[in-house]
């Protein structure tokens, strides 16, 4: 499985495939997006590139891609929780 292949699936569930916008499918590497914008997004690109073992086979480049969003997803929704813990705190 090659990184593009990991990027452009994640891309084509990604609000209009933003996340294509930070990577390079030339050199298959993240890219930088001078107009910004979207760092979820950019975020999805690094992580893949980052966890990404060359000698690993496919079912192991998909299992480590979905593990490391994941590990995302629950840490975004921890941070969403504690954001509305405030807003709880502050109506009592």
């Amino acid at each position: 499985m090659t990184l593009n292949a990991l990027i452009t699936r994640a891309a084509s569930v990604y609000p209009d495939a933003y996340v294509l916008e930070y990577w390079d499918l030339g050199k298959q590497q993240p890219r930088v997006n001078p107009l910004g914008g979207d760092t979820l997004a950019q975020f999805v690109a690094r992580e893949i590139f980052e966890t990404y073992d060359d000698e690993a086979g496919d079912t192991e480049h998909i299992a480590t891609a979905v593990r490391k969003m994941r590990e995302a997803a629950r840490d975004l929704d921890a941070v969403a929780n504690a954001l509305a813990g405030l807003q709880q705190e502050k109506a009592a």
